[in-house]
């Protein structure tokens, strides 16, 4: 029997800022893959660092043509490093998607990566950006504390109660506490609470020079940089 040969051929041309590629596959064209197809961060407003970084992988899931992908971002807060590459078949990189933070207020942001080879039999491929800038909340263990003494007696056993950052996700409460009373006082008065976390805080009385009566105040627990400041 009469026997034929196929022969790939793949030509290319560069003339300044233009290319064109002509080709003739035997064994058919690229398939772009992207993973995974979606990323959600977070980010706390008016944190130090001016960007974070994610990765997703890039394949070339084709028939046997390599695959001359390039990426593009749709929003300004968003780029891609290496934005550009070549894969064989079955092969695989890894960008770096980097989401700038500078200038972005409390909200949810989306944007896509998208890579592309119009060669491919699929075209271009997307990842979703979910970006959430948040705040830390301030909250209690404990909403009140109640204390009871005798005058001329020995001072009421201290209490605690827990400052919590109330946030699920990732941020960091750094908050300050202060009392406006001299037979009040607390054991910490400043730290840095983390994600659904508290510092304890003690509370202690000084009922030395205290006539008969009930007394109440407050304790103020502040960041400026929290949801409830």
């Amino acid at each position: 029997p009469q026997t034929r040969e196929i022969t790939a051929v793949a030509g290319y041309y560069d003339a300044g800022n233009r290319r064109a590629r002509a080709l003739l596959w035997a064994n058919g064209n690229p398939r772009i893959s992207v993973a995974p197809s979606s990323r959600t961060l977070s980010y706390q407003a008016g944190g130090m660092l001016p960007s974070i970084m994610s990765t997703f992988s890039v394949t070339n899931t084709g028939e046997g043509a390599p695959l001359l992908w390039k990426a593009t971002t749709t929003v300004p807060w968003l780029s891609v490093t290496p934005a550009s590459g070549t894969l064989q078949q079955n092969a695989s990189t890894t960008p770096t998607i980097i989401v700038y933070t500078t200038g972005l207020s409390t909200g949810v942001y989306t944007g896509t990566v998208v890579v592309y080879d119009p060669y491919a039999l699929n075209s271009s491929a997307t990842v979703t950006v979910t970006l959430t800038v948040t705040k830390p909340i301030i909250g209690f263990t404990k909403d009140s504390l109640s204390f009871s003494a005798v005058q001329g007696g020995p001072n009421p056993p201290a209490q605690t109660f827990g400052i919590r950052n109330d946030n699920p996700l990732p941020t960091l409460l750094q908050w300050t506490a202060s009392e406006n009373v001299a037979w009040m006082s607390l054991s910490s008065t400043a730290e840095l609470t983390t994600s659904l976390q508290y510092s304890t805080v003690t509370v202690s009385m000084d009922i030395g020079g205290l006539p008969v009566g009930v007394y109440a105040t407050s304790i103020t627990v502040s960041d400026p940089q929290a949801m409830n400041s």
